[in-house]
């Protein structure tokens, strides 16, 4: 059997599209201007169109979570 058959949608139903979840694990430092977080920053651009991405800074103290999101949304890392 050559490729995926097309699937058999019964009358009166519709198929819908379905997205997977994409995880992009960084281990921190992003303030940093080097080449891994510049990669880093690519791919949250190159994935993020219209998705929602959830950002966890659990690691660090509460206060300081706004202000790393701050900083963190600076596109010009990708520079």
């Amino acid at each position: 059997m050559a490729g995926n058959p097309e699937p058999q949608i019964p009358a009166g139903e519709k198929l819908i599209s379905i997205s997977m979840t994409k995880y992009i694990l960084h281990g921190g430092e992003t303030k940093k201007n080097n080449i891994h977080n510049r990669h880093f920053f690519k791919k949250m651009l190159s994935v993020a169109n219209d998705s929602k991405v959830l950002v966890v800074y659990f690691a660090k103290a509460k206060y300081r979570w706004l202000e790393m999101l701050r900083e963190n949304t600076n596109w010009e890392n990708c520079r």
